[in-house]
């Protein structure tokens, strides 16, 4: 199994303040299942959802134009309402943007290219980790108000990603989506990927072999 550790989010940059900002959502991306670092907790299949807030500009690069700051989150990939009335992460944040409650039957057809684009208020909240470090979190995700402006075009091109696009015949680093490298290294990480990854290595060397035994063949 090969693993890549995820490169910095760029948290050396000052955090997005905490506040209640215009953001669009540009990114929906299924990473794959993700294994838990801690023994307590099962494995998850998640998302990371990314949106650009435009009322804050930010350099990315280094020489590069200000562009609007962006942040992400991660759910479990469930739209799942237990008998209790408990509601997965994901459908709370769907329900919180959407101003009202999915049903059942509409949470389990609902289809994630429709948040696309939409732009909505997104409540970031500070986080202080235990190196001391403080990072800018998703807190909560809204609806706009009726008659709230906002831009009419999204800066960042849209992107919805799955997992299950990787074909295991094809090269998988070619198939992987336009995306920062942190992303990718996640999506790399994800059981999926791995497993596609090791069958080809498998695959590779019974062909390595098979060659060693025509040239003996041919000796």
């Amino acid at each position: 199994m090969t693993l890549i550790a995820p490169e910095s989010k760029n948290e050396d940059r000052e955090p997005i303040p905490e506040d209640i900002y215009i953001a669009a959502l540009y990114s929906f991306l299924d990473i794959g299942t993700q294994t838990s670092a801690n023994p307590q907790y099962s494995d998850k299949r998640q998302v990371v959802l990314t949106w650009e807030i435009p009322s804050i500009m930010q350099v990315w690069q280094e020489d590069g134009p200000e562009e609007p700051a962006a942040i992400s989150a991660f759910y479990n990939f469930s739209m799942f309402t237990s008998r209790t009335g408990a509601k997965s992460n994901l459908l709370k944040m769907v329900n919180g943007w959407r101003g009202k409650e999915l049903s059942k039957d509409e949470a389990a057809k609902f289809t994630f290219d429709r948040l696309l684009g939409q732009w909505c208020q997104l409540q970031v909240m500070h986080h202080t980790k235990q190196s001391g470090d403080v990072i800018a979190r998703v807190g909560g995700v809204m609806k706009l108000v009726k008659g709230m402006p906002h831009p009419q075009a999204l800066h960042n091109p849209t992107i919805i990603w799955s997992i299950n696009q990787l074909d295991p015949n094809k090269d998988l680093e070619s198939q992987l989506p336009p995306v920062p490298e942190w992303q990718a290294n996640m999506i790399r990480n994800s059981q999926e990927f791995q497993a596609m990854l090791q069958q080809q290595e498998q695959a590779g060397g019974r062909e390595n072999h098979s060659a060693d035994a025509d040239e003996e063949f041919f000796v």
